[in-house]
């Protein structure tokens, strides 16, 4: 009997329990909001909100920023344009509703024969969308070009492009709201930069690397920032009277490009280079750029035209190469409201200054005058402690009368002694008694072939 009235217990019947569901906060969000967290997901998370609520099940079709890179691609084929991910592309693009604002293709590499259609395919559908930050980031592998579907793209504002093709239609008129173009590893003939750059009213930013041209020429009455990196024989800057902030990277030594030299030593010098650039308040000078400055041998002591504004000075410098000192003191002493003054100090391959030139350079340039009344601060890199390098910054402390800090890296290698007594003889060199010396050790180390 027991067992019998154990087992009626254990099958009563359960009772229903009723369970209030609370708001559908999710189907109630308001459009915008829905918006912006889609914009950011990646398109693979994005697509998988459809299923939290029928108000979603759509609305990733319509965001306004579309992202094609590493996070929505397979882990068996990252950031490869595969054909499977250039036909999922091709179908998001077809069956997209509404504007796209932001769109980026960021690959490796693209392993499909028929890229350039695809391109030209996407690109068309973008520019009746009205695309205005457009990115195509191809990393390696074979320049692609482009196509002309680019540049029905008139609502660009922001463009970036590495490695890829571009040839220039005639039929091509301007980029009307175009403001910063980004170019990287583009094949592209010396006319048509000039042409596709002149043809940007609006046009504030300029970032150009490797590229594949010799001479670049920028004639954009906007311009405020303009960033050269590469090998180049000739730099001019035109109709630039907005123009804040350059910066110069020749990445190669003028040594293993012979052929360009007689090009350099007539259209890369200071005096062409710096014509017209009496507005720029931040100037970058890096890697072989004095090199190239100084291939002439005629450097002068100052520049035709004061850079009355530039307030900020950054320059790497082969210390062992007098040429290139005279190069930098050229930019330094025309700059006579200079605040900032930064100086990556690296050993190059030896040069050979016999001890006569060696006296005469440094008698002539401590002559000159030179009058750093606004200077306050100096930054030293990758000091050996010794040779030129201690020269320079004597020289700079010397015509400096309001600094404020010293800030110098000295190379690790450097035995403690020696740092001891550079640090001392900064602290006691004359000029402004009242600056403050800061001498640090660093692992860092810079070698340019």
């Amino acid at each position: 009997m027991a067992n019998s009235g154990s087992e009626k217990r254990r099958r009563r019947p359960k009772k229903n329990i009723l369970v209030h569901l609370g708001p559908d906060f999710i189907s109630d969000l308001p459009d915008n909001i829905i918006e912006d967290i889609l914009q950011r997901l990646s398109i693979r998370e994005s697509a998988r909100t459809s299923v939290l609520a029928r108000k979603w099940r759509y609305k990733w079709w319509a965001r306004t920023q579309v992202i094609f890179d590493e996070n929505c691609m397979k882990p068996s084929t990252r950031k490869i344009l595969t054909q499977n991910f250039a036909n999922t592309i091709s179908c998001i693009l077809g069956q997209h509703q509404g504007p796209i604002h932001n769109f980026k293709l960021s690959v490796v590499y693209c392993n499909i024969a028929d890229a350039k259609q695809y391109i030209h395919e996407w690109l068309d559908i973008l520019s009746k969308k009205g695309v205005r930050n457009l990115a195509l980031v191809n990393y390696i592998g074979r320049s692609i070009g482009v196509g002309d579907s680019l540049y029905a793209c008139e609502h660009l504002e922001v463009l970036k492009l590495r490695h890829w093709s571009l040839k220039v239609p005639d039929s091509f008129i301007s980029f009307k709201y175009l403001k910063d173009l980004y170019l990287q590893k583009i094949k592209l003939k010396s006319d048509e930069f000039k042409s596709l750059t002149s043809r940007c009213p609006l046009l504030e930013k300029l970032t150009v690397i490797g590229i594949g041209t010799h001479c670049l020429e920028v004639h954009c009455s906007k311009l405020q920032y303009l960033n050269v990196q590469g090998v180049f024989d000739e730099l001019r800057i035109d109709n630039n009277e907005h123009l804040k902030f350059l910066l110069i990277d020749q990445s190669e030594s003028i040594s293993l490009f012979g052929n360009l030299w007689p090009r350099v030593k007539e259209n890369f010098t200071l005096n062409t280079v710096f014509a017209s650039l009496q507005s720029i308040k931040s100037l970058e000078v890096w890697s072989h750029t004095l090199q190239y400055f100084a291939i002439g041998g005629q450097i002068p002591m100052s520049l035709p035209t004061i850079l009355n504004c530039v307030k900020d000075i950054s320059m790497s410098i082969n210390i062992k190469d007098l040429d290139q000192i005279s190069a930098a003191f050229c930019l330094i002493r025309s700059s006579p409201n200079l605040i900032r003054l930064r100086i990556g100090e690296w050993l190059g391959p030896v040069e050979y200054n016999a001890v006569d030139d060696v006296a005469k350079f440094w008698e002539d340039h401590n002559k000159h005058i030179c009058c750093l009344d606004h200077l306050s601060t100096v930054e030293m890199e990758q000091s050996t402690c010794a040779g030129f390098g201690v020269e320079f910054i004597n020289y700079i402390q010397q015509n400096s009368p309001s600094l404020e800090r010293i800030t110098v890296e000295v190379q690790d290698r450097i035995p403690d002694a020696e740092v001891m007594l550079f640090k001392h003889n900064l602290q006691n060199n004359g000029g402004s008694t009242l600056a403050e010396v800061e001498v640090t050790k660093t692992t860092k180390c810079v070698f340019f072939n």
